[in-house]
């Protein structure tokens, strides 16, 4: 798994599949513009810049420019380590 970094572009799935379409992808892409620590774990703070609900980029809102996933690796409260979080690799 490649380490992300600030300034990397991301892609942060909502679920543990990665449909990228039809009407289980759920996802954001955007920057990650830090790396904060918030409600007692690290976690990558993304500037929005696609939202993505069943397969549809739905815009981003006002009150969603921003999003706190937790960091790869984290341990999950009911098992498990998050992995929801992967480096877009643009051509």
């Amino acid at each position: 798994m490649n380490e992300i970094k600030i300034g990397d572009t991301v892609r942060s799935f909502d679920f543990d599949h990665r449909d990228l379409d039809g009407r289980f992808a759920f996802y954001i892409e955007g920057e990650v513009i830090a790396i904060v620590h918030w409600q007692g774990c690290d976690r990558y703070k993304i500037r929005v810049t696609d939202r993505i609900v069943s397969g549809q980029n739905i815009g981003v809102s006002e009150d969603f420019r921003e999003v706190l996933p937790p960091v790869n690796g984290t341990p999950m409260t009911l098992g498990g380590i998050s992995h929801g979080v992967v480096k877009m690799h643009r051509n």
